[in-house]
């Protein structure tokens, strides 16, 4: 076969057309790989930020459940173990120059724990005493490192040494259930007596505790009355709420409803769940504060979502009773067994009592009320 300068000519041509498209092609492949590792990842951050994250809420919850037990008087005077009380410091970079109040606010933004727990060891070896008490902390809840009380004790002892309030509370709360050292109830109050007066809220409240639940005597509750007004004035919900009690009993002062109104208010206002029923009740009854039954069904309402049964057994009361509202069997049902199924010493005798006022009907659409209530508690975060 022959070729003519002119097929040669178109040969070439074909050639370098194939050649070009070629490196168009290697070039699309190439950024295509790019933009399939980038969104690779971007998945592998997002994971991580979510992992992270929902570590975090488990954190937070953990933490206020464990400031809700520091306060024996909302939970009946129970005896345990108050855990570690700034778990939402531990996994941020740069923690150590946040304030718990700051910290546990703005959240969590980066991943690295490993690099936070290694900064964190560098600053809290140099001296650095909130350092030593977020290391102390981590050790005590395993969190990043292997649960070490023994560590957690030495870190807190540490940042105590420099009077860091919160490590006073903490290393406290070590001595005290004999974690990482053996027990010791005096070294405890001592500790918390340091923190306290260094204006620490928990130290204050739990103090308070002591002096008003284990001594009866009226200096001691004079104290305790001192030492929960101090933290209540810091904004400390449970020292607020225990401070109305005082004042409701008059403990360690002169009884005044009026007085106990405004703290249970503050309390409230917080999502206190103890104080808003208390502060209902006195609304309903109209003591210390001008009556309002719409108000105080608002405080049922919302100490009921929180949890509180005696809330739940007042509004099925009112609800029975038509106080203030309309008679609502249904309601008063489904109020009666949200208490009684809890345990509420009362609940079920009523809930029997208002079962006979409801048909077939009406006691399946009581059902269905109490069924609806507990998935949207249950939706909520």
């Amino acid at each position: 076969m022959c070729f003519s300068r002119d097929d040669g000519h178109s040969c070439c041509a074909l050639f370098c057309s194939i050649i070009r498209l070629t490196r168009v092609v290697s070039a699309l492949a190439s950024c295509i790989a790019l933009f399939r590792g980038l969104m690779g990842g971007v998945r592998l951050v997002m994971k991580i930020r979510v992992t992270n994250t929902l570590r975090i809420k488990a954190l937070v919850i953990k933490t206020l459940v464990i400031k809700a037990l520091s306060i024996n008087a909302w939970m009946k005077k129970i005896k345990g173990t108050i855990g570690f009380l700034s778990l939402t410091l531990l996994l941020l970079p740069g923690v150590a120059n946040a304030t718990p109040a700051e910290s546990s606010q703005r959240g969590f933004s980066g991943d690295g724990n490993r690099q936070t727990v290694e900064l964190l060891m560098l600053r809290a070896e140099s001296g650095d005493a909130k350092a030593q008490y977020l290391l102390g902390t981590m050790y005590a809840v395993g969190q990043n490192v292997g649960q070490d009380y023994t560590q957690a004790f030495d870190w807190l002892e540490k940042s105590a040494n420099q009077n860091y309030s919160d490590a006073l509370f903490e290393l406290g709360i070590l001595h005290n259930n004999g974690l990482g050292t053996r027990r010791n109830r005096a070294k405890a109050i001592e500790y918390w007596s340091r923190a306290a007066d260094l204006d620490n809220v928990f130290a204050q409240s739990r103090l308070a505790d002591i002096y008003a639940f284990q001594d009866e005597n009226q200096q001691s509750l004079r104290r305790a009355v001192e030492l929960y007004r101090r933290s209540a004035e810091q904004g400390y919900a449970p020292a607020q709420y225990n401070l109305g009690v005082m004042y409701e009993h008059g403990r360690g002062v002169l009884k005044d409803i009026a007085q106990a109104a405004k703290w249970w208010q503050r309390a409230a206002e917080q999502n206190y769940p103890y104080a808003q029923q208390n502060l209902a009740v006195l609304l309903e009854e109209g003591r210390g504060v001008e009556k309002n039954i719409r108000k105080a069904i608002q405080w049922y309402q919302a100490a009921a979502k929180l949890g509180d049964l005696r809330a739940r057994y007042r509004l099925g009361l009112l609800y029975e009773f038509g106080n203030g509202v309309p008679k609502n069997y249904i309601s008063a049902y489904m109020w009666y067994a949200l208490a009684a199924n809890n345990g509420l010493k009362g609940a079920q005798e009523n809930l029997d009592r208002v079962s006979a006022y409801l048909s077939d009907d009406k006691a399946r659409k009581a059902r269905v009320a109490i069924a609806h209530w507990l998935d949207e508690q249950a939706k909520k975060p």
